[in-house]
């Protein structure tokens, strides 16, 4: 992956945490983070940007990618695997 813009975390009352995993850690949700990833190669690479921007004080998750020569921006307030989880099925 490639990051893009570096990340800045909110003021502490405003910063907002990862859903805890089965190993219970947080991770801070950083503001204006940018990261490009691909993957394939040829005519079958791909890729991708990822942001996180803070609206509202709250996180959007934001994936951007073209297929078939059209551009989609898909978002969510919950985390980018629901944006994932959400196109693919």
């Amino acid at each position: 992956y490639y990051i893009i813009n570096e990340e800045f975390y909110s003021p502490k009352d405003k910063l907002c945490y990862t859903l805890a995993c089965s190993n219970a850690v947080k991770y801070k949700t950083p503001n204006n983070y940018l990261v490009q990833t691909s993957w394939g190669r040829g005519i079958s690479k791909h890729m991708i940007e990822c942001k996180i921007e803070y609206k509202s004080n709250r996180p959007i998750f934001r994936i951007r990618f073209q297929e078939d020569s059209q551009e989609y921006i898909i978002e969510s307030k919950k985390s980018p695997s629901a944006i994932a989880n959400n196109y693919l099925w």
